[in-house]
C-alpha cells in the first residue's frame, strides 16, 4: 500500500462511527415508535377477540342470550394476556325485516304472532393503553374498544 492510500484509509475510519452517532437517536426513536405501535395493535387484537368470544357464548342458544354475566365472563376469560379490560353485554329483540329494536317482553305482540322476533346479543369490550413515551399528537392513554353483535339461535 502506498503512503497516500494509507493516509486516506486512516481518515475514513472515524467516519462510520460519526455517521452512526448522528443517526443513532433517529433509529432509537423509530424503534420505540414501533414497540409502542405494536403494543397498541396487540391490545386491539385482544379486545376484538374478547368481544367475539363473549358474543359467541351468548349466541349459542336463547337461554345463554339472557346470560349477560356469562357473556362478560367469556369475554374477560378470552383476554387473559391483557389486564384492565372491561366488558359489557346486552341483548335486544327485533322484528324480522326491520332494523328497529323492540322490548323483548313485548316482542311477541309488537312483531305479531305470524313473524317471531329475532334475539341479538351484543358485547362491547374496552381497554386503555398507555404508551411507553408521550408522543406529540397522540392521546395518552389510547382507548381501544370493540363491539360484536350476533343473532342468537
Amino acid at each position: 500500500m502506498s503512503l497516500f492510500s494509507r493516509q486516506k484509509h486512516a481518515k475514513q475510519k472515524g467516519t462510520a462511527l460519526l455517521e452512526l452517532a448522528l443517526v443513532w437517536p433517529l433509529l432509537s426513536l423509530v424503534l420505540l415508535g414501533v414497540i409502542d405501535f405494536g403494543r397498541i395493535f396487540y391490545a386491539s387484537i385482544e379486545v376484538t377477540n374478547a368481544a367475539h368470544a363473549g358474543v359467541q357464548y351468548g349466541a349459542r342458544s336463547l337461554t345463554l342470550a339472557n346470560d349477560t354475566a356469562g357473556m362478560q365472563t367469556a369475554a374477560t376469560n378470552d383476554a387473559v394476556d391483557t389486564s384492565g379490560m372491561t366488558s359489557s353485554a346486552n341483548y335486544t329483540c327485533r322484528c324480522p325485516g326491520t332494523p328497529l329494536t323492540v322490548s323483548c317482553g313485548m316482542a311477541l305482540s309488537a312483531c305479531g304472532p305470524s313473524s317471531p322476533y329475532e334475539l341479538y346479543v351484543t358485547v362491547t369490550t374496552q381497554k386503555s393503553v398507555t404508551p411507553m413515551f408521550p408522543w406529540p399528537g397522540i392521546p395518552n392513554p389510547i382507548v381501544v374498544n370493540s363491539t360484536a353483535t350476533m343473532r342468537a339461535k
